[in-house]
């Protein structure tokens, strides 16, 4: 019997394919990268990638990468490097497929999947810099919280859900969702990670020595039995994430691989409310379906499928806030799970966990929903649209439009779950055309001497606030001084950049979101 080495669940049996909570390999044929990084190694990384990056400490290893805090010096930003020491590779395939990765993880540009920025190879290393993510992976809120409030589970599931629409519309399936592949930023928002081991539509299938990327726990009977996959596949491994964020317990649980195999491809999986009472039937029904043996038998799609859990298959802003304590969580977006310290189990407990203590807790605690906010504010005009679609200097003096709820941690004790309606969720019909209103927090409001902005993009783009540098697109809530002229800058190499003049009234929350930059002419 062993214990996993990350989240420190004991008696796992010596045969066992992973971790029955976080998913972490333990069978595989891949060599690992070393327990201890020499100095050497690292002396080489600095030396080859120094030029552009100044690395930082080493943030976490997964299979043969090794991830690292390093910051950009030509764009002045953090950023989480990615690296493959040339080592390890045995195999000219192993270097396609870590090119074809990042490849294939740059090519997605979405607000809820981690951003690629650069890629390319030394003669020591292979590498590629991404969005330094600053928040928590599923995997770990569901060891220190065990089960989740159905609406925060909802609200997941939606924004990873939202991510694999758009990968799946571009050809693209993820092979690998699982907890620990969702990152929950400390403003809430929700990205996935991990395209690395996604496989284009009509390319060669990204494989281990012959068998399907995935991690056995989550994987599709079709993964299993090395089939053709489409985006049905993801749908199967995000209803038993969703099992396991709802009961902090994975459906299937084989002692071995083939014990494992055997389970996912014949049986029938528990329904979740044997676990979770609370759980509506409707829900219940619809992770049963998402669950189905035969693609054929699932949703359509994964919209289809959000929609059957009550939740909204496009979200356009997150509902709850990440935990205050800062943990950066990029370590884990490798093509196998990040080895991290043992933490003791945690096990699911009945409807009336201990929600209170949490509350209690206050901001050390990660997200308790409140009530819904105001309505949000009415669709822009034709004439507004346009106004953001020009790519030129645009002066924004309104502050006339409703504020959108800025996500923070609640001020006081809000409504329990259990206080709630348990149908709430799953009170509309699955094909109703009208999405529900999400939860929303009632936002804590700004300062008397201060304002909150909330900056999406299309593209993801850089930030500037009277040019300094401060984030990449999406920011949730960007607290900007109140009383005096800011000037807001996006910016992306090869697109026109958008400026904004904006001053805040005390207190007020402003919405500069959807914001479109336009491609750059080629030159002649």
């Amino acid at each position: 019997m062993i214990t996993c080495p990350r989240c420190g669940v004991p008696d796992i049996p010596d045969t066992a394919p992973g971790c029955p909570r976080c998913g972490l390999t333990l069978l595989g044929s891949q060599p690992t990268a070393p327990e201890l990084v020499s100095d050497e190694l690292e002396s080489n990384l600095r030396r080859d990638l120094g030029r552009h990056y100044q690395v930082g400490q080493l943030l976490g290893r997964g299979g043969m990468s090794l991830v690292y805090l390093a910051h950009e010096a030509d764009l002045s930003r953090d950023v989480a490097l990615k690296v493959l020491p040339l080592q390890f590779i045995h195999t000219p395939d192993t270097v396609r497929r870590f090119e074809r990765e990042a490849k294939i993880a740059a090519s997605l540009d979405h607000p809820h999947i981690v951003p690629i920025y650069r890629v390319g190879t030394t003669g020591t290393f292979l590498w590629y810099s991404m969005k330094l993510v600053k928040g928590r992976s599923l995997s770990e809120i569901i060891q220190q919280q065990g089960a989740l409030p159905l609406e925060q589970v909802v609200t997941i599931v939606e924004q990873v859900g939202s991510a694999l629409q758009y990968a799946h519309r571009h050809g693209v399936v993820h092979r690998d969702i699982k907890p620990a592949n969702v990152m929950v930023e400390e403003s809430g928002w929700v990205l996935v990670c991990d395209f690395g081991v996604a496989r284009a539509f009509g390319s060669v299938a990204l494989t281990q020595t012959g068998n399907s990327i995935g991690t056995p726990y989550y994987m599709s009977p079709e993964q299993f039995e090395s089939r053709t996959v489409d985006g049905r596949s993801d749908q199967y491994s995000l209803a038993i994430m969703t099992y396991e964020a709802l009961t902090a317990s994975v459906p299937f649980m084989g002692d071995s691989l083939g014990e494992l195999v055997r389970q996912h491809l014949l049986e029938t999986p528990p329904r979740v409310t044997a676990a979770r009472p609370d759980v509506p039937a409707a829900i219940a029904d619809a992770l049963q379906r998402a669950m189905s043996k035969q693609p054929d038998g699932r949703f359509p799609d994964i919209g289809a499928f959000v929609q059957a859990l009550g939740g909204h298959p496009e979200p356009k802003s997150p509902v709850f806030t990440g935990s205050s304590r800062r943990r950066t969580a990029a370590s884990t977006i490798s093509s196998d799970p990040t080895v991290r310290l043992p933490r003791s189990p945690r096990r699911w407990r009945p409807a009336l966990w201990a929600l209170p203590a949490l509350l209690v807790a206050g901001a050390a605690g990660w997200a308790v929903f409140g009530r819904s906010a105001s309505a949000p504010p009415p669709p822009q005009s034709s004439a507004e649209s346009h106004r953001q679609d020009t790519g030129q200097r645009i002066t924004d003096s309104t502050h006339g439009a409703a504020p959108t709820p800025v996500v923070t941690a609640p001020a006081s004790p809000l409504k329990t779950d259990s206080q709630r309606s348990p149908n709430r969720v799953a009170s509309r019909p699955a094909n109703h055309p009208h999405p529900r209103q999400a939860p929303r927090q009632i936002a804590a409001p700004a300062s008397a001497d201060s304002g909150v902005v909330m900056i999406t993009s299309s593209p993801v783009a850089r930030v500037f606030v009277d040019g300094k540098p401060v984030s990449d697109t999406p920011i949730p809530r960007l607290k900007l001084s109140a009383g005096v002229p800011h000037r807001v800058s996006l910016r992306r190499d090869g697109y026109v950049s958008e400026e904004r003049e904006i001053t805040l009234l005390p207190a007020e929350t402003r919405r500069l979101t959807d914001i479109k930059l336009k491609q750059k002419a080629p030159q002649p």
